[in-house]
């Protein structure tokens, strides 16, 4: 499949293609992509019919051995080295056979700010924001009017980009400038 058509057949997937590129094992993406749809709940079920028919798996693969060594163990250890989740498996038994897995999916934590040499009053600046946190906070603080003189940007859109980058790394503007971003956020925003 073409990276083009790719693009269209999913909308959410723009984000993904240096993932796409990064995936090299035959299965992982399909994996990671069932992944990525129940991340939400944290976890997932696949029997192994399930997991054969929706990987496509050819008949050598009935062999759990061989499923677990050739496609299950490979594609999650790629996932979780190239991507944002960590994804690790447990068996599902029946009586003593495997019927199925499970299937756990943990975002990974952005890498911590190191805070120790700054002011301690200023440490609540480095509160770690996901990236979906990031893309909603910017876009509601882009129109806070409280920090509106700090806009030299001709739209809301780009304003919420330069906000972005603040909440993603508080030490690239002057200090006054991201405490207003923060203390903004604190006040108009949902954000705890």
């Amino acid at each position: 499949l073409m990276l083009k058509e790719f693009d269209k057949l999913n909308p959410y997937t723009k984000y993904k293609k240096d993932i796409v590129l990064s995936l090299k094992k035959d299965y992982s993406f399909d994996l990671y992509h069932l992944a990525k749809k129940h991340q939400a709940m944290g976890h997932f079920e696949m029997s192994l019919e399930h997991i054969k028919s929706e990987l496509g798996l050819p008949k050598s693969y009935d062999k759990l051995c061989n499923l677990k060594d050739r496609v299950i163990k490979p594609s999650l250890d790629e996932i979780t080295k190239n991507t944002d989740i960590n994804l690790t498996y447990e068996n599902v038994k029946k009586g003593r056979s495997v019927v199925g897995f499970k299937f756990t999916v943990k975002e990974k934590t952005k890498p911590k700010l190191i805070a120790s040499e700054r002011d301690q009053k200023t440490i609540d600046m480095f509160c770690k924001l996901s990236d979906a946190q990031i893309n909603k906070y910017s876009s509601i603080l882009s129109r806070v009017s409280d920090i509106s003189d700090l806009s030299t940007f001709p739209t809301y859109d780009a304003f919420a980009l330069w906000i972005a980058n603040i909440l993603r790394d508080p030490k690239s503007v002057r200090e006054e400038t991201a405490k207003r971003i923060f203390t903004a956020l604190h006040q108009y925003t949902d954000f705890k």
